[in-house]
């Protein structure tokens, strides 16, 4: 195998021929010589030429290319021991001066047979969790491990953190949210109605019925109009929580959709699962978990953001832009187990036309308060599903994570502190989405990202958007209440909270 480098002042001089040959398998292979097909040229060099010449080299994106090129040089034999990740064959990466003349280059095996999921189901995300808690287990706590990654990763993990997002928009935010963004949410509420009585329905609560029900409990919150203000005045100290934690570890910083592969075991892989499993060593759906065996199996890719923080990072990240949350609870029953539905009136609103025990040929003309009873009741229910999926979730997450991380004798991670983490991560990714990205998305946008794979869920779902809020606003009064404490229980009865 030859490989050629190429400097990013080299392929800016080439840049009047990108748009004839940017797609050519001929031109990729041009740049790099290799004797077999079976290659998938990672495009860190091209994503560098772009913003080099968009926005005049700047340092920044300089280090997240050294930082991947690290990454595959020197940990990802180690991880690779217990994560599966792509076979790297060859990767190199150097910054030098001027930072124009800096090189970077990696190869890696062809993915064949694995694929995207736009909107990933239980299994898939378990899948997913599984490899993110592998990930955070190797390194987990450390010291020599954690302290090369500060050298040569990211210091802090993540593209949203605090300290890498100084500009404009989180200047701003504070005026965003209360000029643009909670408007824009009543106006939101106020089409709905409108769109409610113009079509008259009158075969129980329908999509708009539901969209309405969500708008209107969060715009009845008290905590919602302050929301932006609370947001900035609660960052600080959200960012210290997360640098001053002892449970570090290596995080991959851009944990979504976008970046994980899956695909199903093969009949080899299951055998050997099972046999792990029947020799007492647990399995890859959690040690002790007792849960049944995922026949999906998770990969990931791009490690430019990966650094040292807390392994909740990637967990709230994932499941904020990946996991259609906010959508649940709406338009279909969602089975979680045999156990989903905790009541009778719950099973008889989640499913649409059946409810009071009628069917969709028996539904009888109701009155506005029965109506506004139905909402009061369908909605309650969105939040049952919705926040019991989070904690399945969360809590499978955890089960995956190895026994000497939960129950060690000394700095045992135990599950309220896992939850604790959790709800600070959620709410510093959500700080993030608020300053960057709210004020700037409008029913169109949402719509024409909706197929975007590497858009985050909470851009392209009004849904999602506004559980997203809920839950933050959640944690905020929390911590609020608490004087900048949080418990260990991930929905807490909110006591004195205008719900």
């Amino acid at each position: 195998m030859i490989a050629f480098m190429f400097t990013l002042r080299e392929i800016i001089n080439t840049w009047h021929l990108f748009p004839k040959y940017l797609g050519s398998i001929k031109w990729i292979m041009s740049l790099v010589r290799i004797t077999s097909t079976n290659f998938l040229i990672l495009s860190s060099l091209l994503v560098g030429a772009f913003l080099f010449a968009a926005t005049g080299c700047q340092l920044i994106h300089v280090f997240y290319l050294q930082v991947e090129s690290a990454f595959f040089r020197e940990f990802a034999p180690v991880v690779k021991k217990v994560v599966t990740l792509p076979q790297i064959y060859y990767a190199e990466g150097q910054r030098k001066d001027p930072i124009i003349n800096s090189t970077f280059m990696t190869i890696s095996e062809c993915l064949e047979g694995w694929h995207h999921v736009l909107n990933p189901t239980k299994k898939h995300a378990e899948a997913a969790l599984h490899l993110c808690a592998s990930l955070h287990a190797v390194s987990w706590r450390n010291d020599s491990l954690l302290a090369m990654a500060e050298e040569k990763l990211w210091k802090q993990g993540g593209y949203w953190t605090l300290e890498k997002r100084s500009g404009d928009d989180r200047k701003n935010m504070i005026s965003n949210w209360e000029r643009i963004t909670l408007p824009a949410l009543r106006r939101k509420e106020e089409e709905v109605r409108k769109t409610e009585k113009e079509e008259k329905r009158s075969n129980g609560i329908d999509e708009n019925d539901n969209d309405e029900a969500l708008l209107n409990y969060l715009l009845q919150r008290k905590s919602l109009e302050s929301l932006g203000k609370k947001t900035a005045d609660w960052e600080e100290h959200i960012a210290n929580y997360i640098t001053s934690s002892e449970r570090k570890c290596i995080i991959h910083g851009d944990y979504k959709s976008a970046n994980i592969f899956l695909r199903k075991r093969s009949e080899e892989e299951r055998k050997a699962v099972q046999s792990s499993r029947e020799g007492g060593q647990g399995g890859e759906d959690g040690e002790g978990s007792g849960k049944e065996e995922n026949d999906i199996i998770a990969n990931m890719i791009d490690f430019q953001w990966t650094g040292v923080g807390i392994g909740m990072q990637d967990v709230s990240c994932y499941v904020i832009g990946s996991i259609p949350i906010g959508e649940m609870g709406w338009k279909e029953e969602i089975k979680l187990d045999d156990r989903s539905a905790s009541s009778p009136m719950e099973a008889g609103t989640m499913t649409k036309g059946k409810r009071n025990g009628r069917g969709n040929g028996d539904v009888e003309m109701r009155s506005e308060r029965e109506n506004e009873a139905e909402k009061i009741r369908m909605r309650e229910t969105m939040r049952q599903v919705q926040d019991r999926y989070e904690e399945r979730l969360l809590r499978y997450y955890y089960n995956c994570l190895p026994l000497e991380i939960r129950e060690a004798e000394l700095h045992s991670y135990r599950y309220e502190d896992a939850v604790r983490d959790y709800k600070i991560c959620f709410a510093d990714y959500t700080r993030f989405s608020i300053a960057y990205f709210l004020h700037k998305c409008t029913r169109d946008s949402m719509r024409s990202l909706r197929g975007y794979l590497s858009a985050g869920m909470q851009r392209k779902s009004l849904k999602q958007c506004l559980w997203m809020l809920r839950r933050h606003g959640e944690i905020l009064d929390e911590l609020e209440r608490s004087g900048g404490k949080l418990s260990g229980e991930l929905h807490p009865q909110l006591q004195g909270s205008n719900e």
